[in-house]
């Protein structure tokens, strides 16, 4: 695990933490077209996927168009770790996010929501590293198979070795 960065980019229009680049897909595109999309976007850095994607992870979202205020919307993340090859200077959300490049063990402790940190642990996992000390693995496995009426949603890892 030496050696390893991972990217977390602030949440946008908050001071809410850090997060990994999420969002949704267009019809025209696939899931990884999308994350490789997100991480642009988000983070300014593309990279190689690492295919087949991490897992799928649930949350509880913030509703869209189609539900009402106030209610709170089950969502699944296709998630993927991506290998990051390029830092790009520009990127289309750089004036509302900031990257932060940290260690595995900061990025878990960064993390703003539980799933996310649930993904890191579960890559760290496949990787056969051990997990740090200070934060043990939660309860919450990756889904086989999306169980939610938020779809669309794809995130990236980015890290960088």
């Amino acid at each position: 695990m030496a050696g390893v960065e991972v990217l977390l980019v602030s949440s946008r229009g908050s001071s809410k933490g850090l997060v990994f680049p999420k969002g949704g897909w267009e019809t025209d595109e696939d899931v990884e077209a999308a994350a490789a999309r997100e991480t642009i976007e988000e983070a300014g850095v593309r990279g190689r996927l690492e295919v087949p994607m991490l897992g799928r992870f649930r949350y509880v979202g913030k509703p869209d168009r189609q539900h009402s205020a106030g209610t709170q919307v089950a969502c699944v993340v296709h998630m993927f770790v991506m290998h990051v090859a390029e830092e790009l200077r520009t990127w289309p959300e750089q004036e509302q996010r900031q990257r932060h490049w940290c260690s595995v063990e900061e990025a878990c402790a960064k993390c703003r929501h539980e799933w996310m940190r649930e993904a890191l642990l579960t890559w760290l996992q496949q990787q056969g590293w051990s997990l740090p000390a200070q934060m043990p693995p939660g309860t919450q496995p990756p889904l086989d198979q999306p169980q939610s009426a938020c779809n669309g949603q794809v995130n990236g890892l980015p890290v960088a070795s």
